[in-house]
């Protein structure tokens, strides 16, 4: 029995395009949605996430996967992170785009809850947690975090194409200036480049 390379090629093709087409049209589906409801679907995959980030930790640090805690003092420790991250602004609109600045912020808060996880098991609060836990799972939470924003931003950016012109009228994209061309000026324009909403056209400078 013969098979039609050509064939098999074009069949490839049309199935990428279809998936491509999927995922173009789910990008905007979720783009369309309130900030407030982007935001909780952001929230919930990272308090997923860190709950498997914990749990994994736990195994590794054990050497075997089993339920060494409940699911109650799990779900409300990998929630912890969660609700630090959204009280320093992490899960603001504009924020997501001062990728590097907001990724250090993380970093610290991160530093901060391994003294604070490192003194509780210290004082033997949490018994059955080994005092190597946090700094893995919040390594591995990190390592999360981080990747799965650059995703996101690789993906909307690549959807919406930085150097097409972008206009309110044509494109719903709002003209801004911006004023100040130090460093905080740059890290504005990086966040309002990924957001998706304003099209910066220029700086103001008393200099």
């Amino acid at each position: 029995m013969s098979i039609d390379p050509s064939a098999s090629s074009k069949s490839h093709n049309a199935n990428s395009i279809m998936s491509t087409g999927l995922a173009e049209r789910s990008a905007k589906f979720l783009l369309s949605l309130p900030r407030s409801i982007k935001r909780s679907i952001l929230m919930l995959a990272d308090f997923i996430m860190s709950a498997v980030c914990l749990f994994f930790a736990i195994a590794a640090r054990y050497g075997y996967i089993d339920h060494h805690v409940s699911l109650l003092v799990l779900s409300l420790s990998a929630l912890i992170p969660v609700l630090c991250l959204y009280a320093i602004g992490f899960y603001n609109g504009v924020a997501r785009g001062f990728f590097d600045a907001m990724m250090g912020s993380v970093l610290q808060l991160f530093f901060v809850l391994i003294i604070i996880a490192q003194t509780i098991l210290y004082f033997k609060l949490l018994p059955n947690v080994p005092r190597a836990v946090p700094i893995l799972y919040l390594f591995l939470f990190f390592i999360w975090l981080w990747n799965s924003r650059l995703t996101i931003r690789e993906f909307l950016t690549r959807l919406q194409g930085k150097s097409q012109q972008r206009t309110k009228n044509e494109d719903g994209y709002e003209n801004v200036v911006i004023y100040g061309a130090g460093e905080a000026g740059r890290d504005l324009l990086e966040g309002l480049r990924n957001s998706h909403k304003y099209n910066v056209v220029a700086y103001i400078d008393d200099d």
